[in-house]
């Protein structure tokens, strides 16, 4: 009786320690199925995944879906339909600063120089990505002569490379990683992450 009863014990003991594992086990998905995305230990996991992009070199990572292909020339990367050619899609170029330059000014040398001094740079911050995110973009002026027309009608005046247009265009800056920003070029449609409705560029992240 007395083993038995000892049997009986470590029985109950063992389907608690199971329990306790098990329940361990759910709780540490959830909190990783809730967690912020972190593209780079994703791309450490499984360094051939598809749909995700990183580069440490250029310091930069994001997503990207079904159908979706990507090509990195110098600090540019091409995003795009598979089978259309990839200056043909949107993209991403990455630029180094020094970490005491402002953005502002980050943004000047690189797409302002020699331009006209009525260009202005409209900075904001934005909730669309987690951290110190900003957006800027750089704004032509109004022609006094043509005061009806859109502001990019005279984009040319601002470096037509990277004044703002039509289409989504934008500069984005992480007040945690000083010493680089990058230029989104996006036009008039989405290209989707594969996460819901969300395009690529929503996903994206500094990764140095």
């Amino acid at each position: 009786m007395k083993a038995f009863r000892i049997l009986l014990i470590a029985a109950v003991i063992v389907a608690v320690l199971l329990i306790a594992v098990s329940a361990y086990g759910l709780i540490q998905a959830r909190l990783q199925a809730n967690a912020p995305r972190d593209f780079g230990q994703v791309a450490e996991q499984s360094a051939n995944a598809s749909g995700i992009f990183l580069d440490r070199d250029l310091g930069i990572a994001f997503q990207y879906g079904p159908g979706v292909e990507t090509e990195a020339t110098g600090t540019k990367v091409y995003v795009y339909e598979k089978g259309s050619e990839p200056a043909s899609g949107q993209s991403v170029a990455v630029f180094k600063k020094d970490p005491k330059e402002t953005f502002e000014a980050a943004i000047r040398r690189i797409a302002l120089a020699g331009n006209s001094n009525d260009c202005t740079i409209d900075i904001e911050q934005t909730n669309k990505y987690e951290g110190g995110y900003m957006t800027a973009e750089i704004v032509p002026p109004t022609a006094a002569s043509s005061p009806s027309l859109p502001a990019w009608a005279n984009a040319s005046l601002c470096n037509e490379a990277y004044a703002k247009t039509n289409g989504l265009r934008y500069f984005l800056y992480d007040t945690n990683h000083p010493g680089i920003f990058a230029f989104f070029d996006i036009g008039q449609y989405a290209i989707p992450s594969g996460e819901g409705n969300e395009p690529w560029e929503d996903t994206f992240r500094f990764a140095p």
